[in-house]
């Protein structure tokens, strides 16, 4: 599964590097904490950092509103202590 899409794509929008991204996540799919389950991949894709040159490999994950029923395919880590980096796949699963 790790080879799901290519990291490069446009379709990945990704918040880099405060502690409260998991925040700006929800809100830019409109899934408020607790209004959906996570379900881990077992996978993880990588993507390069905006600042310092690196790759980072942020997990992959599905987040299903339970309301709704939708799923959105997010990925996310800790890529240094207590800062992350969150996004969202905004094309089509």
């Amino acid at each position: 599964m790790s080879d799901w899409r290519d990291t490069s794509s446009p379709d990945w929008v990704i918040g880099w590097g405060v502690p409260d991204e998991e925040r700006w996540l929800e809100q830019r799919i409109d899934m408020p904490k607790g209004s959906y389950d996570e379900r881990s991949l077992g996978s993880s894709l990588a993507f390069p950092a905006p600042l310092y040159d690196e790759i980072k490999q942020l997990a992959v994950y599905d987040w299903t509103h339970r309301a709704s029923g939708r799923v959105c395919r997010i990925v996310g880590s800790e890529i240094t202590p207590g800062i992350y980096a969150y996004g969202y796949w905004k094309g089509a699963l």
